[in-house]
């Protein structure tokens, strides 16, 4: 009697595991809206469209706020 059960529940274990189809496509998307929000970020920091490149942007932010802060500097006073 034991035995039948454990065979049944192997097999009802084994029926349901063969029956269950993984889906490729929600990994596919999943990955798309992935990029897409990491691209959003991008441009979202820096706001470049001509650049591709993620870091590549980041380093010209990076530039681009280093030469302001140098010419706000360069127009300070010393003694304000």
């Amino acid at each position: 009697m034991k035995k039948m059960i454990v065979i049944l529940m192997f097999a009802s274990f084994v029926a349901i595991l063969t029956s269950c189809e993984p889906n490729a496509n929600a990994s596919d998307k999943t990955l798309a809206q992935k990029q897409e929000q990491l691209m959003a970020e991008a441009n979202a920091q820096v706001g470049m469209p001509a650049i591709v490149n993620f870091q590549e942007r980041k380093m010209m932010k990076m530039i681009m706020e280093l030469r302001r802060f140098l010419i706000r500097m360069k127009n300070r006073s010393i003694y304000q």
